[in-house]
């Protein structure tokens, strides 16, 4: 419906003679979006739906043409796999996103619909759709292919383990088939390696879990809702970004995988903005060695922080420090973040702007943006240093009123001839406690 109703106002305006000029075809993006949830063998998940509607609205608004299938079963869903590959022929790029369950099989990365059997190895196959079935039917007719899989890559049939079902990570498995998986079956999808023309995206690394989330969506879905429609930003970057931002997010616990082989850079949205600092810190993530990521996430699990803002102290390191002075810098940011956070939980200011500007620094902190954090500290110093003036200066008129009230009272006083009540009043006036700080600020 988009997609019509742009060429339908490019067609007008070249019709009457509005100054177009030329008709420049705009390139031709086709998505294709699977949820499966509601699995009738296996163990149903909640957000694949929620993910896939979000990602409809997503895509659309970036131009692509969308087409999306929900619990469908494998008759229907190989339907609208070819359906989808007749109508892609000829469009610039095609983009797949799938979340549900996934499973390997021999080497076999098998998409699994909602009627999939549960029964045995055999069954399980001939009941899902191959991965690279569907990625080459695209590639034959799309120059350009994007596969997004929201699926878990590890045993998706066993049940969640102990340690991750106490950290509220419920995984996207299923329950078991018969004890356990037969030989050749493993949960999740294998490794792809790099495929000419073509993005692999993938919810977490080879052998791991990725969680199906505590909200509305996944955490890869929420990722890939916050980057993906920045303006300016190339696919790769978008997916470097999307893949630090779970990795951070999650504390270390999921990271997602990706391939890409495209042979140009691909754009989904209008011009570069300026450059964004959680950004250029998930980008300097990436760059960083498994020993580097070992020793942050190791401080930061010992003194129970998030990972971002040690990132963040790291990054600022002089790169030709030794690993010990690093290790001991790591423990005095750590530290820092540490009193930071007790000052910050034993703080109530009394004005609501301070109230709000602490709250967003410390939000700042935990994601790593230091200097927005600092800025916004700034900004409450100044709001504390004027509520605290104005305070003063309230303080100092409740002191002069104060010494003029009690001045006036003798003053009164004296002229009823109260002489010994005016010398009173006249005397408080003089030597009382509000008269001495008047004189003090004054």
């Amino acid at each position: 419906m988009r997609k019509m109703l742009h060429l339908v106002v490019v067609a007008a305006l070249a019709l009457i003679g509005l100054g177009v000029g030329p008709l420049v075809a705009e390139p031709r993006r086709v998505a294709l979006i699977i949820a499966i949830e509601g699995y009738e063998a296996l163990r149903p998940l909640k957000t694949p739906v929620q993910d896939a509607l979000a990602m409809d609205d997503l895509l659309g608004d970036l131009g692509f043409e969308v087409t999306l299938e929900i619990d469908r079963d494998m008759r229907r869903l190989r339907g609208a796999v070819e359906d989808f590959t007749e109508d892609a022929a000829g469009a610039d790029l095609a983009l797949v996103y799938y979340a549900g369950h996934g499973v390997e099989i021999a080497g076999e990365n098998l998409i699994l619909p909602v009627d999939v059997s549960a029964e045995g190895t055999e069954a399980l196959k001939a009941g899902a759709l191959p991965l690279n079935e569907l990625a080459a039917a695209l590639r034959a007719v799309v120059p350009s292919v994007v596969v997004i899989l929201d699926a878990c890559r590890e045993d998706p049939f066993g049940s969640v383990p102990a340690a991750e079902a106490e950290a509220g990570r419920a995984a996207r498995g299923a329950r078991p088939l018969d004890a356990k998986l037969p030989d050749g079956v493993a949960g999740g999808f294998a490794r792809v390696g790099r495929a000419e023309g073509m993005i692999f995206a993938f919810s977490t690394a080879p052998g791991k879990v990725a969680s199906d989330g505590q909200g509305q969506h996944s955490p890869f879905a929420e990722a890939l809702i916050r980057h993906l429609p920045v303006p300016g930003r190339s696919l790769p970057d978008a997916l470097t970004l999307i893949q630090q931002d779970v990795y951070d997010r999650s504390g270390g616990w999921q990271l997602p995988y990706v391939e890409t082989a495209l042979p140009e850079l691909v754009f989904l949205a209008g011009e570069p903005p300026p450059p964004d600092e959680r950004d250029r810190l998930l980008l300097a993530m990436a760059g960083l060695t498994e020993q580097d990521r070992a020793l942050v996430e190791t401080v930061a699990s010992r003194n129970g922080i998030p990972l971002a803002p040690l990132y963040a102290s790291w990054l600022a390191m002089d790169p030709d420090e030794t690993p010990e002075w690093k290790e001991a810098d790591l423990a005095r940011a750590a530290a820092d973040y540490v009193a930071f956070r007790r000052e910050r939980e034993g703080l109530s200011p009394a004005h609501p702007e301070v109230e709000a500007l602490l709250a967003e620094a410390f939000a700042d902190m935990e994601l790593g943006l230091l200097q927005s954090a600092r800025d916004k500290l700034d900004k409450a110093k100044d709001l504390s240093r004027t509520t605290v003036e104005r305070s003063r200066d309230r303080l100092v008129a409740d002191i002069v009123a104060a010494a003029e009230t009690y001045l006036l009272s003798s003053h009164l006083a004296e002229l009823q001839g109260d002489f010994g009540a005016a010398y009173d009043d006249l005397l408080v006036c003089l030597t009382s406690a509000p008269m001495e700080q008047f004189c003090v600020i004054a």
